[in-house]
């Protein structure tokens, strides 16, 4: 009896050793997957995930076309979406779409397109189709239909130099050092093949016959409030030319009433029946204000009358506004006074 009750404490006894033993391996074997799933989740969160397929974006971009009288660029914002083409390539590529607002001209045929757009290091190389050294309709550019056949070579290497700008200044707006290179079907052209002699002239020293170099952005060629205010005074000098005159004026006069329309200032303005007298170089001073929408620009001229009373304005300054990209004078006092109702 007594070995009997010692066996069976023996047999308990192991028994419950056997279930502690178990129970301890099943404990440290959860820890240790506890740990595992943590590791893992430390290192799926520092791992980057890169999307093969990006997906497109919204880019904001600033294209230069010509303005539809003055032979200078103005610019045209546009939001686009960017897929997979780089940014230098989505700026051409839209560029040659045309400008989508009013007041703009593009100066190129339009049948040119884009073979590709590459960069290494600051040079942006643009491979364009061979359309682009043929020379544009004249026809399609306002005031340039009834040029003068002795007048029409010089006009169209004018607008192969703005051709050639809208360009460079369009993608050099993205960055700042960036220069272009223009390659036709994959070639280097001359100036000369590319009908870009203006370009030599432009840099000096350059042989006509040799590949056009790179381009770096030239602000020379874009419309600055300066001339935009000199475009309004020759405009009105000797025998006014309303029609160009109205192009250069902001849409609201300087009392904040709606500017006229192009018939109702031209009358009125044949009703006052005064001239303006400038010389060659009419602008004194050009300040831009740090919102870059205003400048101020101070200039002289006479104003002739009807009666021949001539009045000096010197240091007049004029109050030029950034409307839709383009930069336009706030009607003068002298005409706005005459202006009544």
């Amino acid at each position: 009896m007594k070995k009997t009750l010692i066996m069976n404490v023996f047999i308990i006894l192991t028994i419950v050793i056997i279930l502690a033993g178990c129970n301890l391996v099943s404990n440290e074997d959860i820890q240790t997957d506890e740990e595992d799933f943590q590791e893992k989740l430390v290192e799926k969160e520092d791992k980057i995930y890169i999307d093969a397929d990006p997906q497109p974006t919204e880019v904001t971009i600033t294209l230069y076309y010509k303005h539809e009288i003055a032979d200078f660029l103005v610019p045209e914002q546009r939001t686009v979406s960017k897929d997979k083409q780089s940014l230098e390539q989505l700026v051409v590529e839209e560029l040659l779409k045309g400008p989508q607002t009013f007041g703009k001209v593009m100066v190129m045929p339009p049948e040119v397109s884009v073979i590709d757009v590459t960069r290494k290091g600051n040079t942006v190389f643009v491979n364009l189709s061979s359309e682009f050294i043929e020379d544009i309709d004249l026809n399609t550019i306002p005031g340039k239909q009834n040029v003068p056949e002795e007048d029409k070579k010089d006009v169209l290497a004018e607008m192969k130099r703005l051709a050639v700008y809208s360009i460079v200044n369009s993608i050099t707006d993205l960055e700042g050092g960036l220069q272009v290179k223009l390659l036709v079907d994959n070639r280097q052209l001359t100036y000369r093949e590319l009908g870009a002699q203006l370009l030599v002239e432009d840099a000096g020293n350059i042989d006509i016959d040799t590949p056009m170099m790179a381009i770096e952005r030239d602000k020379d060629f874009i419309l600055s409030p300066s001339r935009a205010v000199e475009y309004v005074l020759k405009g009105m000098t000797g025998e006014p030319n309303y029609d160009i005159v109205y192009k250069f004026l902001y849409s609201k006069m300087s009392n904040d009433r709606e500017l006229p329309s192009l018939e109702e200032f031209q009358k009125l303005m044949t009703a006052v029946d005064i001239s303006l007298e400038t010389d060659e170089t009419p602008i004194d001073e050009e300040e831009i204000k740090s919102d870059g929408h205003t400048a101020y620009v101070t200039a002289h001229y006479i104003i002739k009358h009807d009666d021949g009373k001539e009045e000096l304005r010197e240091k007049y300054v004029f109050t030029v506004v950034r409307e839709d990209g383009i930069w336009k004078v706030v009607l003068p006092d002298i005409f706005f006074s005459k202006i009544k109702g």
